[in-house]
């Protein structure tokens, strides 16, 4: 009866610890990874992204990256293997929030995509969008 006792209060504070990280990242508004079977749709950017935040460990055979801006004047970079590591991406200053940007990589290019969001430019971070092709 008293390991029993002992179970119930464990599973409580477990639940109660899992409740107060679920709420603590709601308000401190991470990013939002969506990972697909060949791509990775990352929204609410407003903290640094790792390829890691998608469940990947090994650097992705990358095909395309596209940044869907939120307002006039948005930039994203997107950098290798560390937040200071080289740029393999610069999607430049868009026009407006539907100047889309595309760029595409030659086969075989392996890559592990970091955001380091002190390298961007957002207006409403909560509206733009990334999505990372890979083969």
């Amino acid at each position: 009866m008293v390991r029993r006792l002992e179970m119930k209060r464990l599973i409580y504070a477990l639940i109660g610890i899992t409740l107060v990280v679920s709420v603590s990242l709601i308000f401190l508004g991470a990013n939002t990874t969506n990972p697909g079977v060949k791509h990775i749709t990352i929204t609410g950017l407003d903290a640094d992204w790792f390829l890691a935040d998608a469940g990947l460990t090994t650097d992705i055979a990358l095909w395309a990256i596209v940044f869907y801006p939120s307002a006039t004047d948005d930039q994203l970079i997107v950098h290798d293997d560390g937040i200071d590591g080289d740029e393999i991406f610069d999607s430049g200053l868009c026009a407006d929030k539907y100047d889309r940007t595309v760029l595409y990589y030659p086969p075989g290019f392996f890559v592990s995509p970091v955001i380091d969001i002190t390298d961007c430019t957002l207006g409403t971070a909560a509206n733009a969008k990334v999505k990372i092709y890979f083969r």
